[in-house]
């Protein structure tokens, strides 16, 4: 007896069983199909919103980073002979709010290049480019967490 026969005489029992055997198998695959159709779907639908809007989502058309030290002048040069560049620096500390509350942030340093695509809008509508030395931007949910408002200090770390 061949392989295939063998397998279609299973296969037939099985049927005649009123899907007996075959039922969790059907399931598993008609899940496995879509589970597959769904994610297919998704990742087109980020693509085609990474090509439509990448620049501005992403912030720029290439991120280069380096980790524990700043770019160095040939680094920064092969950089800038690809076109404009903006430096970010980040790290995490602990923000502390003249309340006495804390919460562990990540902050991001910027250049007055940033950003280099885009905008950035605060809560208030303003459009505007990086912040002035002393100043930073702060999410709404951390302001809430911190229990602050405009103008308000914030103490980074200790």
């Amino acid at each position: 007896m061949t392989g295939w026969s063998l397998a279609w005489r299973l296969s037939r029992r099985e049927l005649s069983a009123r899907f007996r055997g075959l039922r969790l198998l059907l399931l598993c695959l008609f899940l496995g199909v879509g589970a597959l159709a769904v994610i297919g779907s998704l990742a087109q639908a980020i693509d085609r919103e990474l090509a439509a809007r990448g620049r501005v989502l992403l912030g720029g058309d290439v991120e280069f980073a380096v980790s524990q030290r700043l770019a160095d002048a040939p680094e920064l040069a092969a950089m800038r002979a690809a076109g404009r560049v903006s430096e970010t620096v980040r790290m995490q500390s602990m923000a502390v709010a003249a309340n006495g509350a804390t919460a562990p942030v990540q902050l991001k340093a910027v250049d007055r290049a940033y950003p280099l695509y885009g905008r950035l809008t605060l809560a208030d509508g303003r459009t505007v480019g990086a912040p002035a030395d002393d100043t930073v931007w702060i999410g709404r949910a951390l302001a809430e967490r911190l229990a602050v408002a405009p103008g308000a200090t914030l103490r980074l770390g200790t």
